[in-house]
């Protein structure tokens, strides 16, 4: 569907039903632009949720395996979406609010042959506590688009400028988003393989939310949030998150540039442009590539495991220089287990190395004392302050969390507090052999450098 260039006021909704296969297309940025006005929004459209059944996986759990074995595949067909998910490993998981079976991801079946289910995609983790399924009642929109031109809003309007729910393989490509008072630009929900690429996200209206992303957590009996995103060479400004990912799997966040993020509550304090976990549970997450003030894993909602930072720069400088408080490069609070901080570059040229500069946060230090590479093991996001008595899971007052820091993976990491990259195998975990060299490949997602 191809609009030529002008401005279209959009004063309902423009849905794709649940149709395959249709791309909405402008003449390019700044040339056609979408007017969001009222409860207007860009849809694939709502799906039901998934059916009532459970499902059990009787074989096939390991990770990397693309075939399963169910107790009763009676309904599934080519081309179901499954929701995996396993019982809480204590090892890994937490929920503030008592959400079970949350560890698990989204995947689509190829073919059915009696019991034994073919997957598109390998399983990214062994599920062996007591691992089900539930299928999805109808298909959604599959491999269908937007792309090339504006969409903006004015301070009056309070919605969510796409909205991708129950969606496979489609995609948002070369699209400005700005304005807007609402909660995020984008939203995603219970989607598989979306992918959102070379397009600028800025300027929000809101504040006290305004992100660009959002993939979003569903409930204790649904997983939701997204599995196999791809998210690659954005551009990010003027928004408080650039990116905030609930129960997000095994995906992919590259390339992508972030400047000048906002929150007007603190206006001289920075805020991190990523938060990779404000839902339990997400996990196997790869950020590579990105230029941003900072990240932050919020522990609020609950636990996140097993991501990755690789060749990243996060400065903890921001383009506002009256914004010098509440620096920090990587902040994993508490429940943030099992990372990897490899090959990035931490800080700035000028950071305040031998004032406020510290190269790990200690104590309850206030929001100018200490500017930090890393701020690990906390239990809030809005101040330093933890329990001295009460454990990590405690809601409203948790006490720090060592283990976030003791299976944290760091390895040849440059930091402008020591001016040096790092190859210290004291910041390897116990149970994690130390590389047997300094050599970091250019990029754990490509194998060759991108047009």
């Amino acid at each position: 569907v191809f609009l030529s260039a002008g401005t279209y006021n959009i004063t309902g909704l423009i849905t794709f039903q649940n149709k395959n296969s249709v791309t909405l297309r402008g003449a390019g940025p700044g040339q056609t632009i979408l007017h969001m006005t009222g409860n207007s929004a860009i849809t694939s459209g709502q799906t039901p949720d998934y059916l009532a059944v459970e499902h059990f996986i009787t074989g096939g759990n390991t990770k990397g395996s693309t075939s399963i074995t169910v107790d009763n595949a009676t309904g599934i067909r080519s081309g179901s979406f499954l929701n995996i998910y396993q019982a809480d490993d204590p090892d890994f998981y937490w929920s503030r609010s008592n959400d079970t079976d949350n560890t698990g991801q989204l995947v689509m079946v190829t073919a059915v042959n009696g019991n034994i289910l073919t997957l598109e995609d390998p399983l990214i983790w062994t599920f062996n506590l007591n691992p089900r399924f539930k299928a999805q009642a109808v298909g959604g929109m599959r491999w269908s688009g937007i792309e090339n031109l504006t969409i903006n809003a004015d301070s009056s309007y309070l919605g969510t400028m796409i909205q991708f729910w129950s969606s496979y393989a489609s995609w948002i490509k070369n699209v400005e988003l700005t304005g807007g008072m609402g909660n995020s630009m984008v939203s995603i929900y219970r989607s598989l393989r979306m992918e959102i690429r070379d397009s600028y996200l800025h300027d929000t209206f809101s504040t006290t939310d305004g992100y660009g992303i959002l993939t979003f957590f569903g409930s204790s009996s649904d997983r939701a949030g997204a599995t196999g995103t791809l998210i690659e060479n954005n551009i990010f400004k003027g928004l408080w998150y650039a990116i905030v990912l609930e129960t997000e799997v095994g995906s992919v966040i590259d390339y992508n540039y972030m400047v000048g993020n906002k929150f007007a509550g603190w206006p001289n304090y920075q805020v991190p442009d990523i938060n990779a976990n404000h839902g339990a549970h997400g996990m196997m997450q790869l950020f590579e590539g990105n230029v941003s003030v900072g990240i932050q894993n919020d522990g609020y909602h609950g636990s996140t495991s097993h991501v990755t930072l690789f060749r990243n720069w996060f400065s903890g400088q921001h383009a506002d220089v009256n914004r010098t408080g509440n620096v920090k490069t990587i902040s994993l609070e508490r429940f943030s287990y099992y990372h990897n901080v490899v090959g990035n570059v931490l800080g700035f040229p000028g950071w305040p190395r031998t004032t406020t500069g510290r190269y790990e946060m200690t104590g309850m230090p206030a929001y100018t004392a200490q500017s930090v590479i890393y701020r690990l093991g906390y239990p809030n996001v809005g101040n330093n302050g933890y329990s001295l008595t009460n454990p990590p899971s405690n809601a409203g007052a948790g006490g720090l969390d060592p283990k976030v820091a003791s299976t944290l993976m760091r390895w040849g990491n440059y930091d402008y507090q020591n001016n040096a990259a790092k190859w210290d195998p004291s910041e390897i975990p116990s149970d994690v052999p130390v590389p047997a060299n300094q050599i970091l490949p250019a990029s754990l997602f490509y194998s060759a450098r991108p047009s």
